[in-house]
């Protein structure tokens, strides 16, 4: 199975942060390499802040020497008489920060001593002793200045790149979920007015697609009107003809029997061809459905046993789904055998409704390709249908966002059932 692609949301904020985390990393870079001239400026201020500290606690004349020393040590300064070992490797940044540290005190002697505890020493002018500074403190402050700021720039530039990505991908989503309604012919929602030029161009293209699609449908519904009745105009003529004709009851029958098989070889095919779409959906209660065409049936002389709740109240298209449930039961009731059944009941978000015969059922190779277009498993079941019935009922199970099962019953027989995933309700 291959990997499916990733989507433009994902792809967009991954290049425009990359970009941008890119660009932080040569900023970064150049930094480095001219030295942080500020940042050592900066450095510089703050040691000469605490040697200027240190001077006046060692200038002021006190009470106990010690207390001088003990101050000293709670802010972490030094303090010798000998000058301090300068020969230890240090960072170029500091070579900046003791340049920057003379050029701000320019009568002292400034020293770098990397072992140990690393210490700036300051000697002082007239007592000759040497007050130690330790950077410690200050790298790490200045290094987590700069991890923040990075820190920041980057989740600054991720939002505004995910902010940005939303844009393009929003208008995307919303044409994308219009598909279906663009295939029903019912147009595209309004798009956002902040969204791009081309999403609006889109939109327009799709509208006028689906306004194409409703005129081919109006005209489709038109022409099969036209269809059925120049078809059936000349049945009518031949059925008239047979009863006025000095014909023998069996060639009569045998004529009626080819002029019905017409007619409802007509109406398959008109059936299929109206897919049902412009029908408005509205609510309908399948139970009471379901009565009525059993009932129609036993008018006929056809007897159905129907088991199914008080109610169940759906979604969708009345004429439709009386045509697809009405097509399952001319087909148990043509290729099947009596009892019978039509059965109703609530699954797990779905509404089913099996349409079941004890007929000699299907070979089992040949279920899969039950629903195809004059595709009927006749070395199973009687011949001489089309196969559009079912065709027909898929179709308008698949327009309801639903299916139908096709499946051999245990102990003999058929089953056809239809399954409605928008049933709202079965009690």
């Amino acid at each position: 199975m291959s990997r499916p692609n990733s989507g433009l949301y994902g792809r967009l904020v991954v290049l425009i942060g990359g970009v941008a985390l890119l660009i932080l990393l040569v900023a970064l870079l150049v930094l480095r390499a001219t030295g942080g001239g500020a940042a050592q400026d900066q450095v510089a201020r703050n040691l000469r802040a605490q040697i200027a500290l240190a001077d006046l606690l060692l200038d002021a004349p006190p009470a106990r020497p010690r207390d001088v020393e003990a101050a000293l040590a709670e802010l972490g300064i030094a303090h010798r008489l000998q000058a301090p070992d300068a020969n230890a490797a240090h960072a170029r940044f500091w070579d900046g920060v003791i340049d920057a540290l003379a050029t701000q005190l320019p009568d002292r002697e400034v020293l770098f001593d990397g072992g140990g505890e690393p210490r700036i020493w300051v000697r002082r002018v007239r007592e000759g002793d040497w007050i130690g500074v330790p950077v410690a403190p200050l790298r790490g402050e200045m290094r987590r200045s700069v991890l923040a700021t990075l820190l920041a720039a980057g989740l600054i530039t991720l939002v505004a790149a995910a902010a940005y990505a939303r844009s393009l991908t929003e208008p995307l989503r919303q044409l994308a979920e219009s598909a279906p309604e663009i295939a029903a012919g019912r147009g595209v929602a309004p798009l956002p007015k902040s969204a791009a030029r081309e999403f609006h161009e889109l939109g327009d293209a799709l509208d006028a697609a689906a306004h194409s699609v409703r005129e081919t449908a109006r005209d489709r519904s038109l022409m099969l009107a036209a269809l059925s009745h120049d078809m059936r105009t000349p049945l009518a003529r031949l059925r008239l003809a047979c009863e006025l004709a000095a014909l023998d009851e069996t060639s009569r029958d045998g004529m009626h029997q080819d002029i019905d098989e017409l007619d409802r070889l007509i109406g398959q095919c008109i059936d299929y061809a109206r897919d049902g779409r412009d029908e408005p959906i509205e609510t309908v209660d399948v139970v009471a459905l379901l009565h009525e065409l059993a009932a129609g049936q036993e008018r006929l002389g056809q007897a159905w046993v129907l088991g199914a709740p008080e109610r169940a109240v759906i979604e969708g298209r009345p004429m439709a789904l009386r045509r697809a449930i009405g097509n399952l039961m001319d087909n148990a009731q043509h290729h099947g055998q009596a009892p019978f059944e039509l059965l109703c009941r609530y699954e797990p978000a779905a509404l089913s409704i099996a349409v079941l015969d004890r007929g000699r059922g299907v070979d089992p190779a040949l279920l899969g390709k039950l629903g195809t277009p004059f595709r009927q498993a006749a070395s199973s079941r009687v011949p001489g249908r089309s196969g559009l019935g079912l065709a027909s009922a898929l179709r308008v199970a698949v327009q309801h966002g639903g299916s139908i099962r096709f499946a051999n019953r245990e102990g003999g027989g058929f089953a056809a059932t239809l399954a409605l995933p928008s049933a709202r309700s079965c009690s």
